[in-house]
């Protein structure tokens, strides 16, 4: 949708995203070996990143909706 316009996906997209996002943080607080360094990252800058992922890597592009979350994170925010 244009940006600033309702969309009846947006709710179900953050609450889907936040899930996602929400799993991953906790990995990474339980484990020795986190897979990125973001633990303030919000939903909202996560999903930019995502897009930006998707338009800097196009042949990612058809992974598994969470692998790019993942990937996305991994790129912008490398582990310690």
């Amino acid at each position: 949708t244009a940006q600033g316009q309702a969309s009846s996906y947006a709710a179900v997209c953050n609450v889907w995203m936040t899930g996602v996002v929400d799993g991953l943080q906790a990995y990474n607080a339980n484990s020795k070996t986190p897979f990125f360094d973001a633990p303030d990252v919000t939903v909202g800058q996560v999903a930019k990143l995502v897009v930006k992922y998707v338009n800097d890597h196009p042949q990612s592009a058809k992974l598994p909706t969470p692998g790019l979350v993942l990937a996305a994170l991994v790129d912008a925010y490398r582990p310690k």
